[in-house]
């Protein structure tokens, strides 16, 4: 598992809620956010994070 991984998957962990805008590959298991994910709005949603 890479640091990259682990770093996301532990935020994911910390806000459980923003796993709505995750797609997975059924094929290779590759993570990556949805397109449709909002702008970031204001301090309660943190697009930022979940695209880096």
């Amino acid at each position: 598992m890479s640091a990259r991984y682990a770093d996301g998957a532990g935020y994911l962990a910390m806000y459980p809620e923003l796993r709505r805008w995750i797609n997975m590959c059924v094929c290779c298991q590759f993570s990556g956010y949805k397109p449709e994910m909002p702008p970031n709005d204001g301090p309660l949603f943190k697009g930022q994070n979940l695209r880096r």
